[in-house]
C-alpha cells in the first residue's frame, strides 16, 4: 500500500500500515503502485472500472436525458482500410466520446471545405496524427462507435460552420459518454500513452521499517501540504479552450505522463489512489452546515483546489449554490481562466461561452451577461483587478495574461 511522503519531492510506499507509521504519520493517505504503462491492459481495466462505477452509481453523472449526436462525428467502426470516416448525424441518439487535446504548433490533419467529401468516405489512417490514432483505438476498446474531435468534425475554413458548432460546444461535451484528455501532450503528435519513467519507479529502503520511495507523480490537482507534491502544470491545463471541455463534461479520463486519472461530477481519483469514495454534490443545506465549521471563503478554496470539476460543474451551480456563491464561483472561474493561454485573442469569449451559457441557466431568466460580467444586483459583478505581484498563496506559481494587441473587449471587462 502506498503512502505519500517526503517534503514536496517524493512518494513513499509502505508495505503495511505498521504501528510506527500510524503513530508518527497518522495523516498520510494510503495508496497503491501504478502500472508500467498507461497503454497496458491493467490501465485499460482500471479505466473501465471507473466508467462502470460512475455509470452505475453516480446519480449526478447520469441524470440528464440522452443527447443527440453532434452534427458530425467520426465513425470508428466504418468500412474501409482505416475503419474511420466522418459521419453526419440525423439527430439520432447514441453514445459518443470526445477528445480534448492541445493543437500545438505543428500542422496536422483537419477537415476543410475541400476535404469534407473525402473525409465522409474515409480518413486515411496514416494521415491521422498520433493522438487521434490513439483516441480512435481507445474508443474502439470501450466498444463505442462514435468519436468527436474538433479539428475533424468542424469545417475549419468555413466561418459559418465554425460559429454554429462552437455555439453547440456546451451540449457536445455535456452529452459525451466520456471525454478523453491527452493531458501530457503539447501537440496532436504527442499521443495519449506514456511509459512510467525510470525516475518515477520505486526504490526499496530497509531500516526500522521497509519503505519504498519514488519521485512524486504528476497529478491534475492537489492541495499543498507538507506531504504533497506541488501541482504540476500539464500542457493541456495551460490552454484556455480546455477549461470548458473539462468542466462541462460528465466524466473525463486524463492520460498523464505516469498514470491515468479520472474526474466526474461525484469523484476524482487516479491510479495511485485506492478505490475512490464518492463525494455527493452539496446542497444548500449541507453548504450551510459546512459554513458553521469553516469560513465560507475557505470552503470555496478547498472545493476549487481539490475538486475543481465538481466546483465548476453546472449541476453544482444549479443545486448546490445560492446567488452569492455563484457570483463568487464565477469570479474564481475568471481568475483561473485568465491564467491560461489562447492561440487567438478573439477566442476569449467563445472559449468560455458554454460555461457562461450554463451559468446563465443557473442564475435564472433575469441573468444578464455583459462581456464576461454579470449584471442584476450581484455587487461588482466580476470587475476584479488584481496586482499579480502579491496576494498569491505561497507555493502557487501564477501566469497572467497581457493586454492583447488588438481590441477584443471593452476596457471595463477583465477580457480586455
Amino acid at each position: 500500500m502506498r503512502r505519500y511522503g517526503g517534503p514536496l519531492t517524493s512518494d513513499t510506499i509502505f508495505t503495511s500500515a505498521t504501528p510506527w507509521i500510524t503513530n508518527n504519520l497518522p495523516d498520510l493517505p494510503l495508496g497503491k503502485e501504478v502500472p508500467q504503462s498507461t497503454s497496458s491492459d491493467e490501465s485499460l481495466s482500471w479505466a473501465m472500472q471507473q466508467l462502470q462505477a460512475c455509470s452505475q452509481s453516480h446519480e449526478a453523472c447520469n441524470g440528464d436525458s440522452p443527447t443527440p449526436l453532434p452534427s458530425r462525428v467520426l465513425d470508428v467502426f466504418a468500412e474501409g482500410e482505416s475503419g474511420v470516416r466522418l459521419y453526419e448525424s440525423r439527430g439520432e441518439t447514441a453514445p459518443y466520446v470526445c477528445l480534448s487535446h492541445c493543437w500545438g504548433r505543428r500542422p496536422f490533419l483537419r477537415t476543410l471545405s475541400g476535404s469534407l467529401d473525402a473525409h465522409r468516405t474515409e480518413i486515411l489512417w496514416w494521415r491521422l496524427p498520433r493522438t487521434f490514432q490513439d483516441a480512435v483505438e481507445f474508443t474502439r476498446k470501450l466498444g463505442i462507435r462514435y468519436l468527436w474531435i474538433d479539428s475533424l468534425c468542424i469545417v475549419q475554413d468555413d466561418q459559418h460552420d465554425w460559429r454554429r458548432e462552437a455555439a453547440r460546444m456546451a451540449s457536445i461535451f455535456q452529452g459525451a459518454e466520456l471525454v478523453i484528455s491527452a493531458a501530457k501532450s503539447q501537440g496532436a503528435d504527442g499521443g495519449l500513452y506514456a511509459e512510467l519513467p525510470p525516475t518515477h519507479r520505486t526504490h526499496t529502503l530497509r531500516r526500522a521499517e521497509t519503505i519504498h520511495v519514488r519521485r512524486a507523480l504528476t497529478h491534475t490537482q492537489r492541495l499543498l501540504s507538507r506531504y504533497h507534491a506541488p501541482p504540476s502544470i500539464l500542457p493541456i491545463f495551460t490552454r484556455g479552450w480546455v477549461l470548458q471541455e473539462r468542466f462541462l463534461s460528465r466524466r473525463i479520463l486524463h492520460f498523464g505522463p505516469e498514470e491515468l486519472s479520472f474526474e466526474c461530477l461525484e469523484s476524482a481519483t487516479c491510479q495511485c489512489t485506492p478505490t475512490p469514495t464518492p463525494t455527493p454534490t452539496p446542497t444548500p443545506t449541507t453548504m450551510a452546515n459546512a459554513s458553521t465549521t469553516m469560513p465560507t471563503w475557505y470552503a470555496h478554496l478547498l472545493d476549487r483546489s481539490a475538486r475543481p470539476k465538481h466546483y465548476y460543474s453546472p449541476r453544482t451551480w444549479r443545486e448546490g449554490m445560492d446567488a452569492a456563491a455563484r457570483a463568487r464561483c464565477w469570479r474564481c472561474l475568471v481568475e483561473d481562466y485568465t491564467r491560461l493561454r489562447l492561440t487567438f485573442d478573439k477566442d476569449v469569449f467563445p472559449a468560455i461561452a458554454g460555461l457562461a451559457q450554463r451559468m446563465a441557466e443557473a442564475r435564472g431568466p433575469r441573468a444578464r451577461y455583459f462581456a464576461g460580467l454579470w449584471g442584476g444586483g450581484s455587487g461588482s459583478g466580476g470587475v476584479a483587478w488584481t496586482d499579480p505581484g502579491g496576494g498569491e498563496e505561497e507555493g502557487w506559481e501564477t501566469t497572467w495574461m497581457v493586454r492583447p494587441a488588438s481590441w477584443r473587449a471593452p476596457s471595463w471587462s477583465w477580457a480586455s
